[in-house]
């Protein structure tokens, strides 16, 4: 008869995401009908149901006594990182950091760390903040060899959370087949890749070199440059054409000809349509194109940490430096001439529905625009930052004065 190893999975995470456990769960029972045939077994220990209490410094402290029994981490994480403990951000990022340690131990080794971030679309109201904490958090990871998965709903949760089960049976399996017990494969361990690809897939971007990169960053960087001119002038003509009408607008409100003045509110409410039409179209190129550029610098600097001489590293990432710093205030000023013009345009009455209409479509537009521009600076901040710390990762003291 085949003996079976139960492993445990600790469920870490703050509220926000708590709609989005039954699919953690229900992905380990699913990975489970393929893993208990082959002598393995996961469940899943959630310190909010499962967890028992007792007397600790801090509520943190007690859960940290019954994670430490754990032999892998699971994260979920959304807009918010959670409530601050005595040491950490937060009892989630506690929780990851206390994993991160253990994993120099664990038989599953750094896999044992699994970490999902959900894309979250911020909007005026997000506390920018809170979000920059999150994404601080993610740009921290990768370079200390912690991968992590982004996913927008439960299916796409459901399919990381199969996978990086799929790779921890192939870790166990790997140990079993060597004929290694566990406190062995402790010891030596294969690193698998829980998000890595499937051999069939598309090749990485990694094979890319750093010409490549630079080429897609030029690229993108001028289109997305083009887009953001294709907004300012859809914004500016609406402008040219709503005071060139105002002289008739005003003659109409004061006219008792209803009918002039709703055709002439109307003509002006097609207008601010087409300006609606447009800048979506080039918000979402724009959002596109930058968020590729800025993930294509990422790639240039990792490479050139890895591959030049520490000399060489500094001089060429501290170009990307002062490229994402000259982005900031682009971005920052683009921003904020579309939100005063949202201002402008919310003032406008409400004088016939073909307008109202198209003032609230062409508010939602901006609103949608101006949140991604909000996520972009954020995203640049965080790789300026990245930029630096492989830098000083990188450079002997001599070679940073």
């Amino acid at each position: 008869m085949t003996r079976t190893i139960q492993y445990t999975i600790f469920l870490s995470r703050p509220s926000d995401v708590e709609s989005h456990m039954e699919a953690v769960k229900q992905a380990v029972l699913d990975a489970n009908l393929v893993a208990t045939p082959l002598g393995v077994r996961f469940e899943v220990f959630d310190w909010r149901t499962d967890a028992t209490p007792g007397l600790a410094s801090e509520p943190q402290a007690r859960v940290n006594e019954q994670s430490d029994h754990h032999d892998a981490l699971m994260a979920v994480i959304g807009g918010t990182l959670g409530t601050p403990t005595a040491s950490h951000a937060s009892g989630t990022v506690e929780e990851i950091e206390r994993a991160i340690t253990k994993s120099a131990t664990s038989v599953f080794g750094q896999n044992s760390v699994m970490i999902f971030f959900k894309d979250v679309q911020l909007s005026l109201n997000s506390d920018l903040d809170e979000a920059k904490r999150v994404q601080d958090l993610k740009s921290g990871l990768g370079p200390r060899g912690i991968l992590y998965r982004a996913f927008g709903d439960d299916d796409a949760l459901r399919e990381g959370v199969l996978r990086c089960i799929g790779v921890l049976i192939a870790t166990h399996l790997s140990a079993s087949d060597s004929g290694r017990t566990t406190e062995a494969a402790d010891q030596e361990r294969t690193e698998l890749s829980p998000l890595a690809s499937q051999s069939d897939d598309p090749p990485e971007p990694e094979e890319l070199g750093i010409l490549d990169y630079s080429q897609i960053i030029t690229e993108r960087i001028d289109a997305a440059t083009q887009s953001t001119s294709q907004i300012q002038q859809a914004l500016e003509s609406l402008g040219r054409q709503t005071t060139e009408a105002s002289s008739e607008i005003s003659a109409a409100i004061s006219s008792e000809d209803n009918s002039k003045k709703k055709r002439i509110i109307n003509e002006v409410a097609k207008s601010i349509d087409a300006c609606a039409t447009s800048i979506e179209g080039s918000g979402e190129e724009m959002r596109a194109q930058f968020g590729g550029a800025l993930e294509a610098i990422r790639a240039v600097i990792d490479i050139q940490a890895s591959d030049l001489s520490p000399e060489a590293a500094i001089e060429e990432i501290n170009i990307v430096i002062q490229m994402t710093a000259s982005l900031d205030p682009t971005i920052e000023t683009t921003g904020s001439q579309i939100a005063d013009f949202g201002n402008t345009l919310a003032q406008l009455p409400r004088l016939t529905k073909e307008l109202n209409s198209a003032k609230r479509r062409l508010l939602k537009v901006i609103e949608a625009l101006v949140a991604d521009l909000a996520t972009l600076r954020i995203e640049n901040a965080s790789l300026h930052a990245y930029a630096i710390s492989r830098n000083q990762s990188r450079a002997s003291p001599a070679l940073l004065n």
